[in-house]
């Protein structure tokens, strides 16, 4: 997988922790958990700078998930 591939989350440093805490991540995007959305947006480098401005421009910390596909128990699709 070459850098323009790299599939990345940003999310909330609090959800980041509750997650860690219960050994599952299940935040689809801001404010939406993935039962209400039935997936989890991620984004691809290139992407990347506008998700960030739309959805969190307001957020002063964020973290920036790498996803790696060979270790999920759902499938990736790109739409």
């Amino acid at each position: 997988m070459n850098e323009d591939d790299e599939i990345l989350h940003i999310a909330m440093p609090d959800d980041w922790t509750a997650a860690r805490a219960s050994g599952e991540y299940r935040v689809s995007t801001r404010g939406l958990d993935l039962d209400q959305q039935g997936f989890i947006h991620c984004a691809f480098p290139h992407q990347l700078e506008g998700v960030a401005n739309r959805f969190y421009g307001d957020v002063v910390e964020l973290l920036l998930l790498h996803i790696e596909p060979e270790l999920l128990d759902a499938e990736v699709r790109v739409e």
